[in-house]
């Protein structure tokens, strides 16, 4: 087993290091303590079409995602994340149950 999860570690490693950015965490429990550190940032669109024929309504929305390694920060609902600029609030997170969590994001306004 312990091959599996260097394994997987060893992909995480090489996708953070391809692909991260810098990002600040403010953790739901401790706003005052950010941890800053590397993450993988989407913010892929969702488009849905709604009705039928000519008179569809074309639906578009941001679904912002944000990829960290546990051992980097354990990621909760709640935590608030600034990226590229952006405030972002966890509105869910889901763990792979390999060493990596997405945090879905929505804006914050702030």
């Amino acid at each position: 087993m312990n091959d599996w999860l260097d394994a997987m570690a060893d992909v995480q490693s090489a996708v953070v290091d391809e692909f991260s950015e810098d990002v600040v965490v403010y953790p739901v429990d401790d706003r005052w303590t950010p941890v800053r550190t590397r993450g993988v940032f989407d913010d892929e669109a969702v488009v849905a079409a709604l009705g039928e024929g000519a008179a569809d309504v074309i639906y578009t929305s941001s679904c912002p995602l944000l990829g960290l390694r546990d051992s980097d920060h354990a990621a909760k609902r709640g935590d608030e994340v600034v990226v590229r600029g952006k405030r972002f609030r966890a509105v869910d997170v889901r763990p792979d149950g390999q060493g990596f969590s997405v945090m879905v994001l929505e804006a914050t306004g702030a």
